[in-house]
């Protein structure tokens, strides 16, 4: 798959909720290996996370690719929503539990 066709994929979690689509992807350049991928969130996670920005659009998700499951149309995740909304919640609020 050519990394050109990822770009603007949505992104779902494993059971089914849209939470954003690829702006970017990170390549570790001594590997040539995909690392993250960078996610424009939907409007409802940036809501709820506080990642809307007054006139730049929302911030964005650095998602590390072990937890992708599969890329076709879309690229699913293998966390499910619950599971997601604690990621995040370590990455932007610090929490650990």
């Amino acid at each position: 798959m050519r990394v050109s066709n990822i770009y603007s994929m949505y992104v779902l979690t494993s059971d089914g909720e849209k939470i954003g689509e690829v702006l970017d992807i990170q390549v570790d350049t001594d590997s040539w290996k995909l690392t993250k991928l960078i996610l424009k969130p939907s409007d409802k996670i940036a809501k709820e996370f506080g990642l809307k920005k007054r006139f730049r659009g929302s911030k964005p998700i650095e998602m590390e690719v072990n937890v992708i499951k599969s890329i076709q149309d879309v690229i699913m995740l293998s966390l499910d929503s619950k599971e997601f909304r604690k990621m995040l919640k370590r990455q932007f609020l610090g929490e650990t539990s």
